[in-house]
């Protein structure tokens, strides 16, 4: 009796439960990258918990749930048991006149219940925006970047100043250190550090970096220990923040670089301003008269060729070792490679003349030239980023940089858009909120096939609004941002909080059904429901209780989904056990009033 009186509420909470995690588990983007096996798990638990629910758990509770025996009354469980029937039965006649009077004031409860989701809709603005938390691996790079052309002598002795300061600190288990990049660059280099017994990467960040400033001729950046070994190459890739510059000339860009950069220095919050951007180096260019070297018999192919052949060399062989080989390369001694009078006598084979000098069809002369140019959709970009201290949003850090960019007076020809964790949450953003209205949508058709009502689902889904309330607040009183994860915990709290109104209005249709008015069937049906209402939401908060307060590795990436998930478990239950029952009346008021008119 019991399981056939509650199948439509459990067979409705599971398959809207069902509803709200599968099109997490069909989430496109980074974000179904990182949720796809979580909405799958999570839906495959609530079936098999569905099936137990009216298979397992009915036939333990024929063999458990028995009649206390007579005598048994003054035992610790049976006295137990007494003392929290008391509490509910107490809790429930308080609920009665709340409710009771509720339905009498239905339009002052609308009222009220609209200016509290209004305040956390304004609170949510207050709450900012975060990107996607990396949690804690107690380790993290630090990107050296030397005065330009330094070589990688002058760079060690930076890197040894660096370590020295690290090695002061008991915070730091072990250090290690990489100069020179993998694409050749000698006046970069990247050191890893390993922390021992500290909880926040960033806050040592923060310790650490003005100790840094004294060293002089270089550039230092923070970034997340996500690869080691040439990290420094891709150094701006890393940076939360990123403003791409993008135009036709590079002068301009780089002008407007520089403009960006002390611009946006005095942004609150923003840390290890940086560009992508590397002054130029001194290069020999090899300028070819064409016409003289068609005449001649030589081209440009075989200038080039012989040129790459003297300078970087050619493979000619590989000397052979048990454990390794090792390159043989043929190329011309320093001193000829780095004299312009002796690369201008080398001798081009031609096609006609056996072979010319190369200072009679070409001209060569030393020239200042970029160390890499980079594009992005066929224009030259530059990226300006930095690093943003702990605690910041990310759309208040926007916000504050765009505003000044904006009032740059920045060549005409140079545009610019924001990048890095900005342009990461948006699109993870737009992924989650599709996922979020696709599940709003299955749960309104699952609660009206299973009520057989078009309007009864809206009183139901009330509760997902309300939940917002409390799913605002848990992050403000916890200090954390509405990140990726704690919209993953919004998401969830679709379906989990929906379950209260499932259980209210179900009975409340029960009750009517068996003749009792519609004002009795809900106070009736609230007083009944409120144990197992309050016993589902404080097991489920209960549970979610180390999410939000727990500790090791990778909490601080948990924590969010926690607050989330307990703070709107926590109006949702509250506000629902009220507002729910008046928006049921008053659908109830406008459907009836509706079939009124119809029938006439």
């Amino acid at each position: 009796d019991g399981t056939s009186e509650v199948a439509l509420a459990v067979t409705a909470t599971t398959l809207t439960l069902v509803a709200v995690f599968l099109p997490v588990a069909f989430a496109t983007g980074i974000a179904g990258k990182f949720f796809r096996q979580f909405g799958i798990t999570v839906t495959a638990a609530v079936l098999i918990s569905f099936f137990e629910a009216f298979t397992f758990a009915p036939m333990l509770s024929a063999y458990f749930f028995k009649k206390a025996k007579a005598g048994n009354e003054h035992s610790f469980s049976s006295r137990f048991q007494a003392a929290i029937a008391r509490f509910y039965d107490r809790l429930g006649q308080s609920y009665r006149p709340i409710l009771e009077w509720s339905i009498s004031h239905r339009l002052a409860v609308v009222f009220i219940t609209l200016a509290i989701f209004a305040a956390s809709l304004f609170l949510f603005t207050v709450v900012g925006v975060g990107g996607f938390p990396g949690g804690q691996r107690h380790e993290f790079n630090l990107v050296v970047q030397c005065s330009p052309g330094s070589s990688l002598a002058s760079t060690e002795q930076v890197v040894s100043a660096v370590e020295k300061i690290l090695y002061q600190q008991k915070e730091i288990g072990d250090v290690f250190s990489i100069i020179g990049t993998k694409d050749g660059a000698s006046d970069e280099a990247s050191i890893n550090i390993k922390l021992i017994n500290v909880r926040d990467n960033k806050a040592f960040q923060d310790k650490l970096r003005p100790q840094l400033v004294g060293i002089p001729g270089a550039a230092f950046t923070f970034q997340s220990a996500m690869s080691l070994g040439g990290a420094a190459a891709s150094s701006m890739q890393q940076l939360p923040i990123q403003v791409n510059l993008k135009g036709t000339n590079l002068k301009n860009l780089t002008q407007a670089a520089e403009m960006v950069k002390d611009a946006i220095r005095a942004v609150p919050g923003l840390v290890d301003i940086n560009s992508d951007y590397r002054n130029p180096k001194p290069e020999i260019q090899v300028q070819v008269d064409r016409d003289r070297a068609a005449r001649l018999g030589a081209n440009t192919l075989q200038i080039a060729s012989t040129m790459r052949t003297f300078v970087d060399g050619d493979i000619a062989s590989r000397f052979r070792t048990p454990e390794r080989m090792i390159d043989i390369r043929v190329r011309a001694l320093p001193a000829t490679r780095e004299n312009l009078d002796k690369l201008a006598r080398v001798f081009i084979p031609t096609v006609s003349r056996g072979s010319v000098t190369l200072d009679q069809v070409a001209k060569l002369q030393v020239e200042i030239g970029p160390s890499q140019i980079k594009r992005k959709n066929r224009m030259r970009q530059i990226v300006v980023g930095g690093n943003i201290l702990s605690g910041v949003a990310v759309n208040d850090m926007q916000a504050a940089m765009q505003s000044r960019i904006q009032s740059l007076a920045l060549p005409g020809d140079v545009t610019f858009t924001f990048g890095g964790q900005v342009e990461q949450t948006a699109e993870m953003f737009t992924t989650l909120i599709v996922t979020l209205i696709l599940a709003v949508v299955f749960v309104y058709m699952i609660l009206a096939s299973q009520f057989a009502s078009f309007i009864q689902p809206f009183a139901l889904m009330l509760a997902l609004p309300l939940s917002l309330i409390g799913a605002v607040l848990g992050l403000l009183l916890a200090g954390k941002l509405f990140d990726v994860v704690a919209f993953i915990g919004l998401i969830m709290l679709m379906g989990l909080v929906t379950k209260n109104s499932i259980l209210l209005i179900d009975y409340t249709n029960v009750l009517r059904r068996r003749g009792l008015g519609r004002a009795e069937a809900i106070v009736e049906a609230g007083a009944t429901r409120l144990r197992p209402i309050l016993m589902t939401s404080l097991a489920m908060i209960l549970g979610m209780l180390p999410v939000a307060f727990g500790f090791g590795t990778s909490s601080d990436f948990r924590k969010p989904i926690g607050f989330t998930i307990i703070g709107g478990l926590i109006s949702s239950t509250v506000l629902t056990l009220v507002v729910v029952p008046v928006v049921y009346s008053l659908l109830d008021d406008m459907t009836q009033k509706f079939l009124r008119k119809k029938s006439v």
